[in-house]
This record gives structure tokens, sequence and C-alpha cells, in this order.
């Protein structure tokens, strides 16, 4: 029987574009508990750490669904989903469904100074208290440039005690807490940043690989809600 030439190339093709297209899907997101053709991920259930006071949190920290982020502060992926999550804590925070939690994963390899930039947020903090740490955050991702010479506006920014402030991130006073951080992450299964860990009441957690916009992360957040009212 004759084949065409056109069929025999386009078959394949479209083959290996469907296989791309799964897996890109994998990557972004895997949730056993949302997406189960894509396969259970159980990766975060034997080593998630649950928010604690020691934690940076938005929202109600026994949320019933808390978000756990691993991120580099750098990356500009990062960055977009910063503002991703604070969209997601602003519709769900007021009614303490849902909180953010923030953790360091800085990438050295990509970003020479992201373990120092770390430290520097949690510098912000301990001079300023919880809130400086996002404002930190914030004022980073929005600057046209970062690098030390940052710092200082950041700190005038943020009010923060601009000698105690250097002296802090100088010292290296939070270098083994971001290494830990990462650490966390590693053994966590992240390979990139963000790496999410959605932890619901009652389920078992599961992981966000990659920065989803805010209509996916939404539409996550709902569904893991739905999950927590289901009897």
């Amino acid at each position: 029987m004759y084949e065409s030439p056109v069929r025999r190339y386009i078959v394949p093709g479209a083959i290996v574009i469907a296989g791309i297209v799964i897996a890109l899907g994998v990557y972004l997101l895997r949730a056993p508990l949302h997406l189960d053709w894509f396969g259970a991920d159980d990766t975060a259930q034997a080593i998630f750490r649950a928010p604690s006071l020691a934690d940076h949190t938005l929202g109600n920290p026994a949320a019933p669904v808390r978000v756990v982020e691993y991120c580099d502060m750098d990356t500009p992926y990062c960055k977009q989903f910063e503002g991703v999550m604070e969209a997601v804590v602003a519709a769900y925070g007021p009614s303490g469904q849902v909180s953010w939690t923030y953790r360091h994963f800085p990438n050295q390899e990509a970003h020479a100074t992201a373990s120092r930039d770390a430290q520097a947020a949690e510098c912000a903090a301990a001079e300023g208290g919880p809130r400086a740490f996002f404002g930190f955050l914030d004022a980073w991702s929005a600057a046209t440039t970062t690098d030390a010479s940052t710092y200082a506006a950041v700190a005038n920014a943020l009010s923060l005690p601009a000698d105690d402030f250097q002296t802090c991130i100088g010292s290296g006073t939070f270098a083994d807490e971001v290494q830990a951080s990462y650490n966390e992450a590693v053994a966590a299964g992240a390979d990139g940043a963000p790496y999410t860990v959605i932890s619901i009441t009652g389920k078992e957690p599961f992981v966000i690989s990659g920065a989803l916009p805010f209509d996916g992360m939404n539409a996550v957040i709902k569904q893991s809600l739905a999950q927590v009212n289901a009897k």
C-alpha cells in the first residue's frame, strides 16, 4: 500500500511533539492530587518539613493549605512567582485559608552572589522584623540592578539601621542557615527554582516545579481547598 511521505513524517513528528508537551507538563506541575494522569510524585511526602515560627510566612500559619516555596531570589522565575504568590495571599490570606512560606534555594552556579543575597534578606528580617523580609524581596525584585551596592538602597527604603544591616551581611551571620535551607531543598528533590511544596491538611503534600502564572496557581489553590472540604 502506498504511504504518503507527508504522513510518514507528520505522524512520528506529532508523537514526538506530544511527548514534549506531556514532559513539560510533568516538569511544571507534578501534583498527584490534582493531575492524576501525570502520575504520583511522592518526593515531598517523606521529607517535607512543615512551616514553623522560624520560617518567613505570610498568611495564617495554621492554614489548611500551606504553600512552601524554595527559591533563588536572583532567578527571574522566582521574582515572577513572588508576585504570583503575593496575589494568592492577597486573595486567600484574609480568610485564613492559605499561607505562603519562603525558603532559600540559592543557585551559586548561576548567580555567584545568590547565597550572600539570601543572607541579606535574612539580615533584613533580623533588623526590621518579619515584614522586612518580604519587603526586601519586593525591593530586590523591583531593583534595576542587583548587587552589593543595592543593599544600602534597600535598607534605606525599609528604614533599617544601615550599619547593623551591613555588619550582619559582612559577618555571614546567616550563612549556615541559608546553606541548611539549600540542603533541605535538594533533599526534597529540588532541581530548579522555584520549587514549591503544597501541604493540605489531612493529605499528602505534593510538589510544583517551576513558576506557574496566577491563573494556574489559583486553580491549584482552589482544587487544594476542595480537597480540604471533601468528605
